[in-house]
Order: C-alpha cells, then sequence, then structure tokens
C-alpha cells in the first residue's frame, strides 16, 4: 500500500481536531507495523541465568610428607558418669601399694602370697647356689604362704591380671601383644613342669625366673616370659631330685620308728579270758587264743561255770 508505515505530514494549517486524527491515524499504523513484525519472528527463548563460578580451595603443597599415624588410645575402663577408676579399683581385695609396686616392677616374686587375702606373707628364706661360676643368693618363699602349685597359679594368675591393667595403659600395642602371648607361653610351661617336678622345685624355678623377667620389664621388654633358661631349668632338675631324696628319706625315718603291722606277738600259747568268764563264744577264738578252762583245762567249759576246786596255792 502506498505511503504504508510512513506518517502523513501534517498541515499545520488544520486544526486541533484534524490534527488530532492524523496523528492517531499514524500511531495505529506503527503497532500494525509492530504486530506483522512479529508474527513473521519467531519467538526467542529468555535469557539464561548467570552461572556463578565455584572457588577453588588453593592448592596447598605439602613439602612434610604424609601425616603422622595416630597413636593408639586404649579403651576407656570405666564410666566417665560415675567417675574414672584407677587400676587398685579393679582388685578391692589387693593392697593398692602392692597393686602400684606391681605397675612400677618393684614387686618381688616372694610376695606372691600378698595377692590372696586369705594368705598372710611370711619372711623369706635364702639360699645360695652356683650359677655361671658365681655363687648366686636366691630368696625362696615359705610353703606356707603358697602351700600348693593350685594356690601358687592362682597368685600368679592376679599378677599377670594387674600387669596387664598397667601395659595397657602405656599405648604401645607390641607391649600388649609380647605380655599377652608370653605370660601365657609361662603359664602353660608351668603346668607341663608339674607333670615332671615337685612343687617345691617349682617354687623356687619361679622366684629365679620373675627375678630375672623383673629386669627385662624394666627396660621395656615383656617377651621372654615363655623363654626357658638353661641354667635355671638345671636348678630345677637339682632341687627336684633334693626334695625327693629328702621326702625318702623322710619316709624311711618314719618307718624305722613305726613297729610293722605284720610283727605282732604269739598269743596262740594263751588262754582266752574272754572264755573263762563265758564273754566268748566264738570258736575258735577271734583274738587266736585257746578255748580251754584255766581250772581244769577243759575245752567244754570255762572257769566261770567250772565245777572242780580251784588248785590249792
Amino acid at each position: 500500500m502506498p505511503g504504508e508505515g510512513r506518517a502523513t505530514p501534517v498541515d499545520t494549517n488544520d486544526g486541533p481536531l484534524e490534527q488530532r486524527v492524523v496523528g492517531l491515524e499514524s500511531s495505529v499504523r506503527e503497532i500494525l507495523d509492530l504486530l506483522r513484525t512479529a508474527a513473521n519472528t519467531p519467538p526467542q527463548p529468555p535469557p539464561a541465568p548467570p552461572v556463578q563460578p565455584v572457588p577453588v580451595a588453593p592448592v596447598v603443597s605439602n613439602s612434610q610428607g604424609p601425616p603422622p599415624l595416630l597413636s593408639y588410645v586404649p579403651p576407656p575402663t570405666s564410666n566417665s558418669s560415675i567417675g574414672t577408676l584407677s587400676i587398685p579399683d579393679f582388685f578391692p581385695d589387693v593392697d593398692a601399694a602392692i597393686v602400684a609396686s606391681i605397675g612400677k616392677h618393684e614387686f618381688k616374686p616372694q610376695q606372691l602370697g600378698k595377692l590372696i587375702p586369705s594368705i598372710t606373707a611370711k619372711a623369706t628364706t635364702t639360699t645360695y647356689a652356683l650359677e655361671d661360676g658365681a655363687l648366686r643368693a636366691t630368696d625362696t618363699a615359705p610353703i606356707k604362704d603358697l602351700p600348693d602349685f593350685s594356690t601358687f597359679m592362682r597368685a600368679l594368675g592376679i599378677y599377670f591380671q594387674i600387669l596387664y591393667r598397667y601395659i595397657g595403659t602405656t599405648g604401645s600395642i607390641q607391649a600388649v601383644i609380647d605380655v599377652a602371648v608370653s605370660t601365657q607361653g609361662y603359664t602353660n610351661l608351668l603346668h607341663e613342669y608339674s607333670r615332671y617336678f615337685t612343687y617345691p622345685a617349682i617354687l623356687t624355678y619361679h622366684i629365679a625366673h620373675h627375678s630375672r623377667r623383673i629386669r627385662e620389664m624394666l627396660r621395656g621388654d615383656y617377651s621372654l616370659w615363655a623363654d626357658e633358661d638353661r641354667a635355671l631349668v638345671g636348678q630345677l632338675h637339682r632341687s627336684n631330685i633334693f626334695q625327693e631324696v629328702k621326702s625318702g628319706s623322710a619316709t624311711s625315718s618314719k618307718s624305722k620308728s613305726t613297729p610293722s603291722a605284720t610283727t605282732t606277738r604269739d598269743v596262740s600259747n594263751q588262754v582266752c579270758n574272754r572264755f573263762n568268764n563265758g564273754a566268748c563264744s566264738t570258736t575258735p577264738c577271734k583274738s587266736g587264743r585257746l578255748h580251754k578252762c584255766a581250772v581244769c583245762g577243759s575245752t567244754a567249759h570255762g572257769k566261770s561255770t567250772c565245777t572242780q576246786p580251784p588248785p590249792s596255792t
């Protein structure tokens, strides 16, 4: 259409009404042009929102190598809500000072009897033995403190339990493994010894063995409890022989001082007094004596029923 899209020049000589009509037509034409353009142009998608950049953490170079391993932390031994228990609290029947001395490796093997409440420790006896070319003193616990092998093993078990508790607080996994494995091996070894050696010999062996282990534990070594010491095993054999000889001598002395049950006095020719009194009626006589009258010698009756007058004196 000629002139479409262009505004018709307005005659300035026209009046106000004519000017408004001409301006309105021009506006309508512009709107129609915009509609046609919009109909022929495909719709554009709305603009996407701007993407915020993700902050990147700065890379820190580690020039000191991998981080150190976490140290072993033992599990709690008590409920924190009721307060922390000390190691002596786990052994209320044992004196706290004795428990603490085990943790410090100041406990002497002669004190084993103190770990059992029903036993009162007595003074120790010192014996001397030739070892490695030198005369060494050994303290021997009296048998009254630990009267038998079962009581001894019970006291030793309590000692090992206290030792486990203290080693667990060191934080050393290797020490915990060593003390658990080696003490169990030593316990098995003592049970094996009990099949061949007397209990006093085993007790003497343990005191010497335990004393040597204390020196090692002070250095942090708990792995040698189950090791056999040939010198100490030799002492064990000698002590065992001594105990057997001593026991045999005591038995021999007792047999000499006590008359034998088979050595009895011959009473076969004696008259049974109970038969003569009418109290023994069993024939033959249970005591082996003769059933005959003490007056006339008759076997038919006793003295109490004899009619013969007694012999004159």
